[in-house]
């Protein structure tokens, strides 16, 4: 909507971050940062790094959050969004593409981590759903 779409491969990081921690985040952000990297048209390796910090803050305050209350990790996903999408845009201006960095912020950072934050109420009792596995390690901590 306005040019700020969800960015779903961003919220499944948050979320399996949230979820299962640093390591297993950081693997995803690794899949699907490659991936985004290579469908767009912005430098390689821009959407790794984003991905990577905020699979690295999410897996970190993520599971202590997640024992307090479920929907308390949900407070991260701005803040990863708006992380993830600086280092983005940091990358971009180091390789030497325009920055309009007030335009920037205010009409794709913000949006994007307020709808980014409405579809994470989507995303994560998904993900949740997906991660009960029979078998599997009780990774709550």
């Amino acid at each position: 909507m306005l040019g700020v779409k969800v960015d779903l491969v961003l919220l499944l990081v948050v979320a399996w971050s949230i979820r299962r921690g640093i390591e297993e985040g950081i693997l995803w952000a690794l899949i699907g940062g490659f991936a985004v990297d290579l469908l767009s048209v912005g430098p390689p390796g821009a959407s790794v790094i984003g991905y990577g910090c905020a699979a690295v803050l999410a897996g970190s305050l993520g599971p202590p959050l997640r024992q307090i209350s479920v929907l308390l990790p949900l407070i991260l996903t701005p803040l990863t969004t708006v992380i993830a999408l600086l280092i983005a845009a940091l990358v971009m201006a180091a390789v030497g593409w325009p920055m309009p960095w007030p335009a920037t912020v205010a009409l794709v950072i913000l949006p994007s981590a307020a709808f980014d934050s409405l579809a994470m109420f989507i995303v994560y009792p998904l993900v949740s759903a997906t991660d009960r596995r029979p078998f599997a390690p009780d990774w709550s901590v």
